[in-house]
This record gives C-alpha cells, structure tokens and sequence, in this order.
C-alpha cells in the first residue's frame, strides 16, 4: 500500500501485476521477520536512487509491522539517521526516505530522536525543492517531526518555518522557477496546511499564530482547488477551538461567518461530487465549532489476538477500539498516523506501550463498551488535559513499557 514511487511505476509497467505481486510478497515477509536485517541500511545508502528507495521502503514497513520496532533496531538508529541526512542532501533525495522519517517518528517518537537531530535543516532545504512532490513530502515530515520529537524551540521555529512558505510570508523564500505562497501547487500548500493543524495541535498557545496568519488563512478558503478549501477549513477549525478568543477572530469573524456559511451548502459544480459532500460536511463541523459546539467524529479499531484459555486451547480474541475524536488537533492526527501505519495501526493503537497508542489519546478516548459518548463538559476537559500529550509522549519509556 505506501510502496514507493519507483516500485509503483515498475509495477504498472509489469505484464500481469507480477512485480507488484512479488512486492506484497516481500512486505509479507518483513511483518514476519523477528529480526532487524542491517543490509537494508546498506541498501538505502546506496548512490543510486532506486536502490536507495527499496532500502528505506524495508525500513518503513518493518517499523510499521513490528510493535518493538525500537528495540529490535535500537543498534542501528545512528548509523540509519546518518544515513538518511546523507541521503536527504543527495542531488536526488527519494520521497521513500521522508517517508520513512515520518513513520519512525510517529512508531517509536523519541527513539527516533537520535535520527531526527540533523534533518531538521535538510528538512528546511527540500521545502525548497522546484519537484512539488518532494516540496509536500518536506513539509509532511516537518510537521510530523514538530509534532511528535522536536524541543520547543525547535518545533517553534519548524512551524513558523512552514507557515512562512505557505502564507508565502517570506520572500526570501523562493526557488528557481516557482514562488511560494499564491502560486504554490495545491498539494504543496494542502502538506504545508495540514503539517501545521498537526503539528499546533500539541501546541499550548496558538493565539499568536492566529492573530498572524488568519487573514491569509481565509483567502484559502476561495481556492480554486477542493483539497485546498477543505485543509484551510480544518487548520481553521483548530484554530478556532484553540484560540477562539484571539484578537484575528473577532476583527474577521463577519467575513469568517459568511464564507463558512456559504460553504456549508456549496453546489459549486466544478468540484466533484465527493468533493462538495466533504466540504460540506467539515463546514458544517466548523459552523458548529464557532457556536461553541464540537460533535465528535468516532472511529472504530478491529484487531484479532490469539489468547491462551484456561484449557490450552488458543481462541481469536476480538478487540475493538471506538476512538471518539474530540477535536480537530484529533482528527488531524488520527488521519496522518492512520495514512502512515496504514492496516497496522489496529495493533499499534492496542498496544499501551506503543507511541501511536499514546498519540491517539486512546486511554481516555476510548469509548468501546461504554454507555452514552462523553459530555460536552467531559469533551472540553479531555481536550484541555490532550495539550499535555506530546510532552507524555515523549516521557514514554524506550522498552516497550507504557507511562
């Protein structure tokens, strides 16, 4: 499913499917693999791209199918962090090696920390790239780094970063046939608009970030792309409920109001059918956040574990997760961390010890087995108490081992 870009173009090519075939083969393989093989860092060190591309493809999917991911690899964290800021500085730096970076960071968070303590600049570099693909993939895995490793400081500075190129604040930033802002690609600007609803979503206090970039936030809400319209609409929903009360809102909150309004019943046919329901859809969430209210969205987990009874007899045990998402911050990192672990969150969100588990909340946002979902006043307080997720995160032990 997140092969890479090379083996998805080798796949279409091949008479048969018979490459892509083989590919589902070899990722099977990995999940079943109870030891980290070191060639794969050789493989993504290698100088040419495809190479290095099937390297860091291993590396992703043995970190996503293996829930002690960190300690099965912990002897070879240095040298893949070396490896991948070598191979981020490349003439041809691969879409394969961001990914990887996001989905180490999300699987293990501050295990990862040791790869992650030189790519911030390079990170910076590529946000600069004329390739709109790599451009995206820099600030997904910017903003996934400022959500769930990066200091202060340094997630600070990552945000601001990334919100000067897609605001197009800064003119110095630029490359050699495009300038930032306006006339950014639409994907570009979606990763920039949705690596910042991430990575504010762990953020304390974002009244100033609002009182800066809301005027620029609302021009994206008149986009001519869909994808555009509906990240705006999320990062501003998450704004409002995080900072409601900042001086931008009140001076902007007519236009604000009647954009919203309009988009709750757009009909504008040059969007696709899906495209309108899903406008539609998140405007009227975001209407009802700025009257105060938040109607949580709930999704729900399915995992098969094998479980010894009392007479030997091994059983399928199943265990579900109904995840009420009570806010916008949760919705924006249910939907990166399910996109990156793909069918392997189910056990990841199961497993108490796992990041993932502590990134979604899933201690007090479980509501499997439960009466009637949590009050509005219950929502608020589990809201408030989700600021302080990110610090608990990273507190997490190493082994395996929940708070």
């Amino acid at each position: 499913m997140y092969a890479s870009g090379v083996l998805r173009d080798g796949g279409r090519k091949a008479r048969g499917g018979h490459q892509a075939d083989g590919q589902v083969e070899k990722m099977n393989q990995i999940a079943s693999m109870e030891t980290f093989n070191p060639n794969w860092v050789e493989l993504a060190g290698h100088k040419q791209p495809r190479v290095a591309a099937q390297g860091f493809l291993m590396i992703s999917e043995f970190i996503r199918s293996h829930e002690e991911a960190y300690r099965l690899m912990q002897s070879n964290i240095y040298t893949i962090g070396q490896v991948t800021v070598h191979h981020l500085k490349s003439k041809k730096p691969t879409l394969d090696a961001l990914e990887m970076i996001r989905v180490a960071v999300v699987a293990m968070a501050d295990g990862a920390g040791a790869m992650v303590d030189d790519m911030v600049d390079p990170l910076k570099r590529l946000c600069t790239s004329r390739h709109p693909a790599t451009r995206a993939a820099a600030y997904e895995t910017l903003g996934v780094c400022a959500f769930a490793v990066l200091e202060d400081e340094q997630c600070d500075d990552a945000i601001d970063f990334i919100a000067d190129h897609t605001f197009g604040v800064g003119r110095r930033y630029k490359t050699s046939d495009v300038k930032l802002g306006a006339k950014m690609e639409p994907n570009v600007i979606v990763a920039g608009l949705n690596a910042l609803t991430l990575s504010l979503s762990t953020q304390r206090s974002v009244g100033s970030f609002a009182n800066t970039h809301l005027a620029a936030l609302l021009t994206f809400l008149d986009h001519e792309s869909a994808d555009v319209i509906i990240a705006a609409g999320r990062l501003l929903g998450a704004l409002v409920q995080d900072a409601g009360g900042a001086m931008a809102f009140k001076q902007r909150r007519g236009q604000m109001l009647e954009r919203v309004e309009e988009l709750k019943v757009l009909c504008d046919k040059s969007f696709s059918k899906d495209a309108r329901k899903e406008i539609k859809a998140d405007f009227r969430r975001l209407g009802e956040t700025l009257d105060g209210e938040f109607v949580p969205e709930v999704k729900t987990l399915t995992v098969q574990a094998k479980v010894m009874q009392e007479d030997g007899v091994m059983m399928a045990d199943v265990r579900p997760l109904e995840l009420e998402l009570r806010s916008w911050g949760a919705m924006a990192r249910y939907s990166t961390i399910s996109k990156l672990m793909g069918s392997h969150i189910f056990t990841h969100a199961h497993n108490a010890g796992s990041p993932v588990h502590q990134m979604l909340e899933v201690q007090t946002c479980n509501i499997a087995g439960e009466g009637p979902a949590a009050s509005k006043e219950d929502r608020k307080a589990a809201h408030a108490k989700g600021r302080s997720m990110k610090n608990d995160v990273m507190a997490a032990t190493l082994d395996g081992y929940s708070l």
